[in-house]
């Protein structure tokens, strides 16, 4: 139910500029977003008695404004543009700018109930950072070795390898460098030979693990697969029975441990093998099968760094990391 007695405000975020609204007076203002832009917004966020604040998830452009309102004591919620854009979809509102955007926020600000994601440690988000930069030169070696194939001069050839070779050597160095900005965490370098511990699960797979899910290890199976995006949704209504999909969840997280599952289904790691041929005789296809065994590789995660235990195959022999 909407709380109209409390008030809030609504944060459309754009790379020069914040536009707010604040209900229920319904007061619309705008500020740069810069330092002194940021500085007035939380001013008149405190003068107008705001208690609660959504503001929208643009790339790194929301974040300032975020720790700032935050830092003042107003309950600060991060919200994803789809969230927003069903709310509008709701009302039938078709028209859109960034004076309807931020009243859309408003609005739905006042109908959202807790418990809200917690701000990630300052440590984790400078890792996750140099995380993504590793994500994104697999993006750019994925492009160049695609593009390499529509080639045939050595020339040409000679110089993508050199750019490719180029690129692997400085994701080897950034990789290198993230491992050991972790080791200088204990709790997170023990964690880290925890996740090690199991079979398929490489420093990349289980630094991506706990920066990008540091929830890891205080949550319930079932949360720990709905968050990663693993976890499968009913699609039945009356006598309909539909195939169940997944959705949601944390995109990048989800592509590494697939890539992790996919390899310990095929080789690496035995349980999750026979899982995966056991899916395959039941008729499940192989995107499913590899899927099923993501879900299972995120549980076992989560289930290791719960017991503090490495993992053990199911004679029940641990596999140390190295």
């Amino acid at each position: 139910m909407s709380d109209t007695s409390m008030i809030v405000a609504g944060i459309d975020t754009g790379k020069a500029e914040l536009h707010v609204c604040v209900l229920p007076a319904g007061e619309r203002f705008s500020v740069n977003n810069d330092k002194a832009g940021i500085a007035r917004l939380v001013a008149r966020c405190i003068a107008a008695g705001v208690v609660r604040a959504g503001i929208e998830a643009t790339s790194i452009y929301h974040r300032a404004a975020l720790k700032a309102l935050r830092a003042a004591g107003i309950e600060a919620i991060e919200l994803q543009p789809r969230q927003a854009h069903g709310l509008a979809v709701a009302l039938l509102r078709r028209a859109k700018n960034d004076t309807i955007d931020a009243s859309i926020i408003a609005r739905l600000v006042e109908v959202l109930n807790g418990p809200w994601k917690q701000p990630p440690p300052a440590h984790l988000e400078a890792l996750a950072e140099a995380l993504t930069y590793i994500d994104m030169l697999d993006d750019r070696l994925v492009v160049l070795k695609t593009q390499r194939e529509r080639f045939s001069s050595k020339r040409l050839l000679d110089r993508f390898d050199k750019e490719i070779k180029a690129l692997e050597k400085r994701q080897r160095s950034e990789l290198r460098c993230l491992i050991a900005r972790l080791r200088d965490h204990p709790e997170m370098s023990d964690n880290l030979d925890l996740l090690l511990s199991i079979p398929t699960v490489g420093e990349r797979s289980a630094a991506a693990m706990l920066i990008r899910m540091p929830e890891l290890g205080s949550m319930t199976r079932e949360q720990a697969a709905s968050m990663l995006g693993v976890a499968p949704f009913d699609d039945k209504s009356a006598k309909r029975d539909g195939q169940r999909h997944i959705a949601g969840g944390r995109a990048r997280l989800r592509k590494t441990v697939y890539m992790a599952a996919f390899a310990g289904s095929q080789r690496w790691n035995e349980d999750l093998r026979r899982f995966y041929l056991r899916l395959r005789a039941r008729g499940k296809v192989h995107n499913a099968a590899v899927t099923a065994c993501a879900r299972k590789l995120i549980i076992l995660a989560n289930t290791i760094l719960m017991r503090r235990t490495p993992w053990q195959d199911r004679r029940g022999t641990p596999c140390l990391a190295p």
